[in-house]
């Protein structure tokens, strides 16, 4: 039976357990990096650039480096000469991005130190470079992709962790440790939460006109992520932006018909975010809040962590049962027919 995005989900906690802390998973592409690494460069496009964005910020921190992220398009053209001494791993998970092979050709072609990250070592951008690490995630046959994403954030995570494993503390690994062991009941406290609301809900998620998605720090990665995956599953307009840019004019477009999901990101930030929460509330009924503590709030969702860094894993689970529940009720997967002769001018994937 043919696999689906709902079956990709339910597979996040057995990934997660599976591949955290597995140090096969890691140990030839640490070994690389050590002998090449000054910073650290990711470059992706779509949910692999959102995974990137979501863990620029622990991998800084784990690292002890400079990490930046960008596009595939944006670094070949606009920023690639300003990071010709630092590793650059370009990612592309089903190895078919087009503007990612073309990157990975004219980083060959300059002799810059790089690897290449696929779920498929045997794809078309394994042909250009002889530095290429699968990310342990096996292939995922649905196009919107979500067990891809939460496994590239675990194989950075695992990356990270092994290569300083000399400098954190035996705490910060067992509280991580417990997290990895509790993957499945936190996963499916989640779903649980995710269900009830959206059945709740159901009247408002079936009538959505526009999703604002809406956080910061690590979150914002999965803030874009979210966006990205219920437009391209509900095709319902879908964005994201950062708490307090939205206060400088987003903001003022609201009425009560706009949906509005508010990721905490759980730090110095969170007083300020719940006070949007609120804020939001006296515009919209159509509120949701993810955090990491139970609240009261209408439409919460929390999930009970010991390390917080388990929340760059689970914060996108929501988003993405939302997209599946809504897009199988509406029977929205089709894009427009025109969108056949879109594809066939302006091609984004090798054959």
């Amino acid at each position: 039976m043919e696999k689906t995005m709902l079956d990709y989900i339910n597979s996040i906690p057995d990934l997660v357990k599976k591949n955290l802390f597995d140090p096969a998973l890691t140990d030839k592409f640490i070994d690389l990096y050590k002998e090449n690494g000054k910073g650290l460069v990711l470059v992706a496009s779509g949910s692999s650039f959102n995974a990137c964005m979501s863990v620029k910020y622990a991998l800084r921190d784990l690292l002890g480096k400079n990490v930046e992220v960008f596009t595939a398009h944006t670094f070949k053209y606009y920023e690639l000469d300003r990071f010709k001494d630092d590793f650059i791993v370009v990612v592309s998970q089903g190895g078919k991005s087009t503007n990612c092979i073309s990157l990975v050709d004219s980083l060959v072609e300059k002799n810059i130190k790089m690897a290449v990250l696929t779920s498929n070592v045997e794809s078309e951008i394994g042909k250009h470079s002889d530095k290429v690490f699968d990310y342990g995630i096996g292939n995922e046959t649905v196009g919107y992709v979500t067990r891809g994403y939460v496994g590239l954030i675990v194989f950075f995570l695992n990356f990270a962790i092994n290569y300083s494993k000399e400098t954190l503390s035996d705490g910060f690994i067992e509280s991580l440790q417990k997290d990895c062991e509790q993957a499945q009941i936190i996963f499916d406290s989640i779903v649980s939460q995710a269900k009830e609301i959206y059945d709740k809900n159901i009247k408002e998620m079936l009538s959505s006109k526009i999703v604002h998605v809406v956080s910061s720090g690590d979150c914002l990665g999965l803030a874009r992520e979210a966006s990205l995956k219920i437009s391209e599953t509900t095709k319902i307009p879908a964005m994201y932006f950062e708490a307090e840019e939205y206060l400088h004019g987003p903001n003022l477009q609201l009425t009560p018909d706009y949906s509005v999901a508010i990721i905490d990101n759980l730090d110095e930030t969170s007083d300020r975010i719940k006070e949007l929460y609120k804020a939001l509330s006296l515009v919209t009924d159509r509120c949701y809040f993810i955090t990491g503590k139970k609240d009261d709030y209408k439409n919460c969702i929390h999930y009970d962590y010991e390390n917080k860094l388990s929340r760059l894993i689970y914060s996108i689970v929501p988003f993405q049962l939302f997209s599946y529940y809504v897009t199988n009720t509406m029977k929205s997967w089709e894009s427009h027919p025109l969108m056949e002769k879109f594809d066939d001018l302006i091609v984004s994937k090798a054959k």
